[in-house]
């Protein structure tokens, strides 16, 4: 008899057995909490019939890009032949965008060249919501024998962009109540669980614009002339096609739910074995997305001890209501991080060789393991990494301690691959030495992370986000292609690699310009004012 008799039925069992006569049912009698014979064989033909079924209804929600009223979608396997089939060109990375962008493919190309499908690919391939906006629209003009008409009666209406604003005026995206332009939508955030659809107007058109060069921003400027893959923000251009997007929030979005992690309840999760999951902690249908599954935020004290063996960590990021988090080890332990978030890594010397120290899709602050040897693939080090022996690849480090063993007689070099690193103390001599040894495939370029607007104390700030806030290790566009193309796959380095941010931005320029007139220009970039909800106007924050 097996433990859960659950397990054994199936869905064509019970219909067959239920078909049956009732003198069959009724003489069909087995042991207490277990099948009768007959029922047992029923069951045994139904999980084949089951199969069958699931295995015709995927091949039917295959036909099509959309999912169907069961909520079966088509595998991401299946989308390049339907799309060969249909003439389509993908570029989306992420495999839901890359169905959206199939589904989409012939309504777009229906509305070619409307800016109302621009927007619309730059939702579906970026998956979150950009705002399109024509340059020639916001490029200052000089007067000539026909602008401004001067056949217009003098008190008419002015121009939605204007090279000299109202300073009477202050101008910013409100809330439309009954707004209805799709061009002025701004959906939710996907990791956002309070957020709503809403339309915006500006409060005070022709006046000057609260936030500059924000997707609200209307009035006319000089061209631009600037190379827009260099300068994280660009202004207007007559040949160039400006793509406002909503910043990512990251591996610490605010879908992600929330749990107190104890000593004492670690302890006891790891005296039932030595991996902690995410849905270990919460059931897995209250779990938000992470890099590579199910994902939590852990509230945890500011000092977790590790136990003195081997032990591995996946989903799980680590935040502490009294400051910064530190995981402490001892001389054995060995720990694994897959897809996790920690602040300062501390351990100590290890008593004996070996790997003590792996890393997969991860995010740290600070590692302290001097003395050990680590394997780091597709990580984010924002401040510095210690170890006496490191096996990287596909990583992004701020900088490595000149701690590392270039070679000797017993222990192998330290191997570094397809990763962005810089050395703490250029003027030791063993830390150049070792990292001069390190492949072509490495850079040294310089980083830039994206800023969002963030609460300090009581004020809103625009900076660079700190450790648990959204936003966190997101790289910005102004980034330079040696980092967002630097992975052994072209993708970016670091823990955003799978998260696909670099690479989506990268698709959503090659998909425009199959749409876009030839010679016209686009320039991409974060606005952390599509991270905020317009305010309702009369409120104090729409009254500046």
């Amino acid at each position: 008899m097996t433990e859960n008799i659950n397990d054994l039925r199936s869905r064509a069992g019970r219909i067959l057995y239920r078909e049956l006569p009732e003198e069959y049912r009724y003489r069909d009698t087995g042991t207490e909490g277990d099948f009768g014979d007959l029922e047992a064989m029923l069951h045994g033909f139904g999980h084949l019939l089951d199969q069958i079924r699931m295995t015709t209804e995927q091949a039917h929600a295959d036909s099509f890009a959309e999912p169907l009223d069961d909520g079966r979608a088509i595998q991401p396997w299946v989308v390049p032949y339907l799309a060969e089939l249909l003439g389509a060109e993908l570029t989306a990375p992420d495999p839901v965008a890359r169905a959206d962008e199939l589904n989409n493919s012939v309504a777009w190309f229906k509305s070619k060249g409307t800016l109302s499908s621009i927007d619309n690919i730059g939702d579906v391939v970026a998956r979150t919501e950009t705002v399109a906006k024509e340059g020639w629209r916001m490029t200052a003009q000089t007067p000539r024998m026909d602008l401004p008409p001067f056949t217009q009666h003098p008190d008419a209406a002015q121009p939605s962009n204007v090279v000299t604003p109202d300073f009477r005026k202050l101008d910013r995206a409100v809330v439309d109540e009954g707004g209805s332009n799709p061009l002025h939508r701004l959906k939710a955030d996907r990791h956002d669980p309070d957020a709503r659809d809403s339309y915006w107007r500006p409060l005070a058109p022709n006046g000057v614009s609260c936030f500059p060069r924000a997707y609200d921003d209307s009035t006319a400027r000089s061209p631009d002339l600037r190379d827009p893959d260099r300068v994280r923000r660009i202004g207007p251009h007559p040949r160039r096609t400006l793509i406002h997007v909503r910043p990512p929030q990251g591996i610490f979005h605010k879908a992600l739910p929330e749990v107190v992690l104890g000593q004492k309840k670690l302890n006891a999760l790891l005296r039932e074995g030595s991996v902690v999951r995410a849905e270990d902690l919460l059931p897995m249908a209250q779990l938000g997305d992470g890099i590579t599954g199910p994902a939590v935020i852990a509230k945890t004290p500011a000092k977790l001890n590790l136990p003195n063996r081997a032990v591995t960590f996946e989903g799980i990021r680590f935040v502490s209501d009294k400051g910064d988090v530190t995981l402490k080890g001892a001389a054995n332990t060995n720990v694994t991080f897959i897809d996790c978030a920690a602040h300062t890594v501390q351990l100590a010397l290890p008593k004996v060789r070996g790997v003590s120290f792996r890393a997969v899709n991860s995010v740290f602050e600070l590692i302290l393991a001097d003395g050990r040897h680590g394997q780091m693939e597709y990580c984010t080090v924002m401040e510095g990494a210690d170890f006496a022996r490191l096996d990287a690849s596909d990583c992004l480090f701020v900088s490595l301690a000149d701690t590392l063993i270039c070679a000797d007689a017993e222990t192998p070099p330290s191997c570094i691959r397809y990763s962005r690193f810089a050395q703490r103390d250029e003027g030791r001599k063993k830390s150049r030495r070792c990292l001069d040894a390190r492949g072509g495939s490495n850079t040294t370029a310089l980083p830039q992370f994206i800023d969002r607007w963030h609460m300090d104390d009581k004020d809103c700030v625009k900076r660079i986000a700190r450790y648990g806030e959204a936003g966190y290790a997101v790289l910005d566009t102004d980034t330079t292609a040696a980092i967002t193309t630097g992975a052994e796959d072209e993708g970016e380095m670091g823990a955003g690699h799978g998260l696909y941010h670099a690479a989506s931005l990268r698709a959503l320029k090659n998909k425009l310009e199959q749409f876009l007139p030839l010679g016209q220009e686009i320039a991409i970039f974060y606005d952390p004012m599509l991270a905020l909800s317009p305010p309702i106007s009369g409120s104090a924050d729409s009254d500046i």
